[in-house]
């Protein structure tokens, strides 16, 4: 884990000086300024860009906000990125990131309103209906949620991801005075809360408005940081430092409570239990040679898009190869990495498993562009697992 914090720390240190995207980034190209890695970097599927699109936010009043996903026909897990108490290119960048990595990340930007509680309370109307609108869209998986709020109107983020179901809900760089009401606490679902922040007294408070609650609550405090750590255009407040660990601590809790959230496969994915599973390997290297060696089943999925399938047998075959892959992904989520942590395994077998399990999806509708975008994040996660458990 050190290492890979090491690693990731490299990464992230330039990670909000690149600018504001374009709508799509053509492959090989992008909008940084030069000589500085984007974030997460080190995590992002090769040559696959990031398209941006409108998207309403409420139709009777005509506001609207951006998502920013892959170029691809994939299914996602959901993002709402509340943009406020920054400067609109962090966020624009926040969001390019993230999608980056494979998420759908919808920024929804906080309504101006007269006094503070007015403008909580209408900035978590317009957020829940964001998320009402998200779930309902085919490329988002509706049970991989996820909230994340800055500054001002971070409360929101727990606010509208506990009235919604979310999975999971992120509070950066909280106002001191800002807290949830009884009422909204009392009601909160089981889900998991992430709070990074650098006033302890803001912790406390909600700390203790969350203790009688089912929330799973995670904090993080960053002692010495200023309000406006995260934006490096906020002049003297940024800290570099502690930016690239809430980055860290925030790819690390979406890995975990939304990307990796429970979820029963789509009807056309054929999902194989563990104990079956089980049975085809009697090992990881065999699990290895079985999915990916030179017979193996992802290099037969390799060989059948490159050919390019022509009929309903091929698509056949590459559909009974892609399910030997997600068999493989589900089995190695119950082993015990030699070398790395745990954590970081189970999060690249799920992600082994999901780009399998979309492999199939494709096959099913004979789509090859949306198959070869599959593989090409099967080959993302194989590369990340093997970086730090081979």
């Amino acid at each position: 884990m050190k290492a890979a914090c090491s690693i990731i720390g490299l990464f992230l240190t330039a990670a909000l000086f690149a600018g504001p995207p374009d709508a799509a980034d053509p492959p090989g190209q992008s909008n940084r300024l030069p000589h500085s890695p984007l974030f997460l970097d080190v995590f992002r599927t090769p040559g696959e860009p990031i398209v941006v699109e409108p998207f309403e936010l409420d139709s009777a009043t005509g506001e609207r906000g951006s998502l920013y996903r892959p170029k691809s026909d994939e299914q996602l897990p959901g993002l709402l990125l509340i943009a406020d108490g920054a400067t609109p290119e962090f966020f624009a960048q926040t969001a390019r990131e993230l999608a980056g990595i494979g998420y759908a990340v919808l920024i929804v930007p906080a309504v101006k309103a007269d006094g503070v509680a007015a403008r909580i309370e209408r900035t978590t109307a317009l957020v829940r209906k964001a998320a009402r609108r998200l779930k309902h869209r085919k490329d988002i998986f509706a049970e991989k949620i996820g909230v994340l709020g800055w500054g001002p109107t971070a409360i929101c983020a727990l606010n509208a991801a506990g009235a919604e179901s979310a999975q999971a809900a992120v509070l950066v760089d909280l106002e001191a005075s800002v807290t949830t009401d009884d009422r909204l606490a009392a009601a909160l679902p089981r889900m998991a809360v992430l709070i990074i922040q650098a006033d302890v007294r803001t912790r406390d408070r909600l700390r203790q408005r969350l203790a009688s609650t089912r929330v799973e609550l995670h904090e993080f405090r960053l002692s010495g940081a200023k309000p406006g750590f995260m934006d490096c255009r906020s002049g003297e407040a940024f800290d570099g430092k502690a930016a690239d660990r809430t980055w860290f601590e925030i790819y690390e809790f979406l890995g975990k409570y939304v990307e990796d959230a429970g979820l029963k496969p789509p009807l056309t994915v054929r999902s194989t239990p563990s104990d079956q599973s089980r049975q085809q390997f009697a090992s990881i290297g065999d699990a290895m040679r079985k999915a990916n060696g030179a017979t193996g089943a992802r290099t037969a999925v390799a060989r059948a898009l490159n050919e390019g399938p022509r009929d309903d047998r091929d698509w056949k075959l590459l559909r009974e190869q892609s399910h030997v892959l997600i068999d493989c992904g589900q089995w190695l989520l119950d082993q015990t990495p030699r070398k790395g942590s745990s954590s970081s395994w189970r999060r690249d077998a799920v992600a082994y498993r999901d780009a399998a399990q979309a492999l199939v999806g494709a096959a099913e509708r004979s789509d090859r562009n949306a198959a070869q975008s599959a593989l090409n994040r099967l080959n993302s996660s194989c590369a990340r697992c093997h970086a730090e458990h081979r």
